[in-house]
């Protein structure tokens, strides 16, 4: 038994993971849209300020990473290993830091839905 390939692929639920992941190196505090899947979202006030002490994290651990960089002939590999760990556990915070249920501060605005719904009226293109 074959099945037919169709040219649509599911589309991957939007989680915190994946909402970190495409905001990592973006200042995302500064944007009022976010889009995944070719569908723009609408923030909340709520996500923004979260958002915008994410920034101040981030910042912070640039400067760590700086820090680093600079002082690296003069320390051990010790305190390079300490200042990536620290590193990461302040990525993990910041990841921490977004609401579990990320869509529930995210909302689709009303133009977009319209136009989901009519793509998904439109009749999937078979292959010859």
């Amino acid at each position: 038994m074959s099945k037919k390939k169709t040219g649509k692929t599911q589309a991957l639920p939007l989680t915190r993971w994946r909402y970190f992941c495409k905001t990592l190196y973006s200042n995302a505090s500064a944007k009022g849209e976010f889009s995944y899947e070719g569908v723009t979202y609408l923030k909340d006030e709520e996500l923004r300020a979260i958002e915008e002490k994410s920034t101040r994290v981030h910042v912070l651990l640039v400067l760590v990473l700086i820090v680093i960089y600079l002082t690296m002939r003069a320390q051990s590999i010790v305190m390079v290993i300490a200042g990536m760990i620290a590193i990461a556990a302040g990525e993990a915070y910041r990841e921490r830091m977004l609401p579990k249920d990320i869509l529930s501060h995210l909302q689709v605005p009303s133009y977009q839905k319209r136009r989901q719904d009519v793509a998904e009226e439109l009749p999937d293109e078979e292959e010859p």
